[in-house]
């Protein structure tokens, strides 16, 4: 029978594995739609300093927790490991391997797998990272990249930045629309304060933290390019994943291709540089986020990614040690599709 998520009712004796999204989880998919499925606690890096900043240029470790809550035992459990650009909305064309790991786990155990990897330097080292665990033989990949209807798959998306008291830095994260009809977003920066910042910190295991008070972030610029990164599903292995098993019919195939298939674009307008937009205005009250809520509504043209500035400002009052969050939520329709969070720590 095609795998599922919650299945392993019916057949008592088989594995159920998961990478969380978030503390607790255990597997039911799909996810709800204001769940935030972009922090799992079960990837995160161990830079060779010993803190979980990624060293840019040096190898680091990630990690991947890997849990069975079936049953019986996954002999060919397999982690694939992927790094991309933050992007609040990840995708198989966007994704750059960086490796693959078999193992073996019990029923009701789980297992730490580590992986070497060397940030190059985009983006300053801030990038996403995309577990997928699955068994092929008895617990396969139900939607890959997709880990809002798949337990297999793990996002985390979650950047720590250090920041002296007083200064600015800014990052950059991506949206990209991948069909050929234009697409509505809700792009929300939702700062993070109280036990939301608590539970997020200890989390990430960063222990008691002092927030900063008075902490900005603000949208500055945002850029429209074209879709860097083509991939053709139908060449990828797990097409046949797709195929096979996740829908019953060749025309329902076809649906998901036209959804989250990276198409090509002629050579011309993959050498065509970025040209500046200008920025949608956000909510009157809001114009810079301190410790408010910033929504913007932004048209995706087809096969368009756009580039954001988030400046992110600690003010001069901040003492050495404390943090401050925001996160950056892509919904449409309401429904949370992707996103990205930043920890700041003043240092």
């Amino acid at each position: 029978m095609p795998p599922s998520n919650d299945d392993h009712g019916e057949q008592p004796f088989r594995p159920h594995l998961v990478c969380r999204a978030f503390p607790g989880d255990t597997g039911a998919r799909p996810l709800g739609p204001t769940t935030i499925f972009y922090e799992s606690p079960d990837v995160w890096v161990v830079a060779p300093d010993g803190s979980d900043i990624p060293a840019v240029g040096l190898e680091n470790q990630v990690q991947v927790r890997v849990w069975n809550y079936g049953s019986a035992p996954s002999y060919g459990t397999t982690v694939e490991l992927f790094w991309c650009n933050p992007s609040i909305g990840v995708n198989l064309g966007a994704a750059t391997p960086v490796g693959t790991q078999s193992t073996m786990i019990q029923p009701g155990a789980h297992k730490i797998l580590t992986f070497p990897w060397t940030p190059v330097f985009v983006n300053d080292g801030h990038e996403c990272l995309i577990a997928q665990v699955y068994d092929p033989v008895s617990d396969n990949l139900v939607a890959p990249f997709n880990p809002v209807a798949d337990r297999h798959v793990a996002q985390k998306n979650l950047n720590l930045i250090p920041l002296a008291a007083g200064q600015q830095q800014d990052v950059h994260f991506f949206a990209a629309n991948l069909t050929k009809r234009t697409q509505v977003s809700r792009i929300d920066l939702e700062p993070i304060t109280g036990v939301a910042l608590r539970r997020l910190a200890d989390m990430r295991g960063l222990g008691v933290v002092r927030e900063v008070e008075g902490a900005e972030s603000t949208i500055t610029a945002i850029e429209s390019m074209p879709v860097r990164s083509r991939l053709k599903l139908e060449e990828h292995p797990v097409a046949a994943i797709f195929r096979e098993s996740l829908t019953p019919s060749p025309q329902a195939y076809s649906r998901q291709l036209q959804n989250i298939a990276m198409w090509a674009l002629p050579p011309s307008e993959q050498k065509q540089s970025p040209q500046k937009t200008k920025p949608s205005q956000p909510n009157a009250n809001n114009s810079v986020a301190r410790m408010a809520q910033e929504s913007r509504i932004i048209e995706i043209s087809p096969l368009t990614e756009l580039r954001f500035t988030l400046t992110l400002r600690l003010p001069k009052s901040a003492s050495p040690g404390s943090y401050a969050a925001f996160r950056v939520v892509e919904r449409v329709d309401n429904q949370v599709s992707g996103g990205v969070t930043y920890i700041v720590r003043t240092v």
